[in-house]
């Protein structure tokens, strides 16, 4: 078995390291964050961005849109931008720039690794808060200090190390219920998750440590739908609410516009941010955020080649999805 040894995460800070504007960024995002899914400050969470980044070019182009809208709309929003760095795999398919940044299979990771850290650093930098899915705790400690709020993804929520892991973990994580459909698995990962915890991790310096964490300080769950049901309705959010306060948990919610709640459909997700809007403005207080998977351009690269002549493939490659469809910016 061939092996390569990577630079460990102390390194890479060194290199990339955090500037005083990111620090600040990122103390304050995850403060605010905080006070929103406690109910303490009534604006909502917007998380939005592309369902995954493999530009950091055309990352940062989208970021400097986002800002000017974050700006717009602070008085009801707090948006956080989507730098969703690893995917997730049921199947074969680009596991993400962490794995795969030249998109070619050849899994550079030191090189995606860097990447990531780089494009964190530059848009905390430049006021612009940062969230992803954690997905393998050997990379969160590469740039979990750039994150302000982070998630468990629908196939992780159940696993025992994930839970752990977001024990020791300093900003909020929302558990996605499972891809069926399920909510209490992401439940109890969120009661555990809260608790302090003895596990083992690796350290700074790239060394295997036993890690006593004190619990995350805000757990919560995110609705996202599964096996083709919705569950942002009215009735959803209602029976996962009263399953969260069974558990003298907060009744604190994210609901995920895409995935199974659009069923799949991207341009549906306005449908279903129309409808929590409404819920909200209806007195609904379990809602404390929503989701948005969009980037520069409507739909998937491949959809947009089916569309647009070849000479228009290099912008469709920059601005387009490489992974789930997603709403274009205008």
């Amino acid at each position: 078995m061939d092996e390569l040894q990577l630079y460990s995460p102390d390194e890479l800070k060194q290199q990339y390291p955090l500037t005083e504007n990111a620090i600040a960024c990122i103390r304050s995002a995850r403060e605010t964050a905080l006070a929103i899914l406690s109910g303490h400050d009534e604006r909502l969470l917007l998380i939005v961005g592309p369902c995954s980044i493999h530009n950091t070019e055309a990352a940062l182009e989208y970021a400097q849109r986002l800002m000017r809208l974050a700006e717009e709309v602070k008085d009801t929003f707090f948006v956080v931008m989507r730098t969703f760095f690893e995917k997730p795999r049921t199947s074969v398919g680009w596991k993400g720039l962490a794995y795969d940044p030249h998109l070619n299979g050849s899994c550079d990771i030191a090189a995606g690794l860097a990447l990531c850290r780089s494009l964190l650093v530059a848009l905390n930098t430049l006021g612009l808060p940062c969230a992803t899915e954690f997905l393998h705790p050997l990379i969160a400690p590469y740039f979990s200090d750039c994150i302000s709020w982070g998630s468990i993804g629908a196939r992780t929520c159940q696993s025992p190390i994930h839970r752990e892991f977001v024990s020791g973990l300093k900003m909020p994580i929302g558990f996605k219920n499972r891809t069926d459909g399920d909510i209490d698995v992401a439940i109890q990962g969120i009661r555990l998750s809260s608790l302090p915890q003895r596990f083992l991790s690796v350290n700074s310096q790239g060394r295997i440590v036993q890690k006593k964490s004190a619990g995350n300080p805000l757990p919560h769950l995110v609705l996202r739908g599964g096996s083709g049901q919705e569950n942002y309705h009215p009735a959803a959010i209602q029976h996962a609410t009263h399953l969260l306060t069974q558990y003298n948990l907060p009744p604190a919610l994210i609901v995920d516009c895409s995935h199974d709640n659009c069923r799949r459909n991207y341009q549906r997700q306005e449908h279903v941010f129309g409808s929590l809007m409404r819920q909200v403005q209806e007195g609904n207080r379990s809602i404390r955020g929503l989701m948005l998977e969009s980037f520069l351009l409507n739909g998937t690269q491949d959809m947009l080649k089916m569309q647009l002549p070849p000479e228009q493939e290099a912008a469709i490659a920059f601005g387009g999805s490489l992974t789930d469809p997603c709403l274009g910016w205008e």
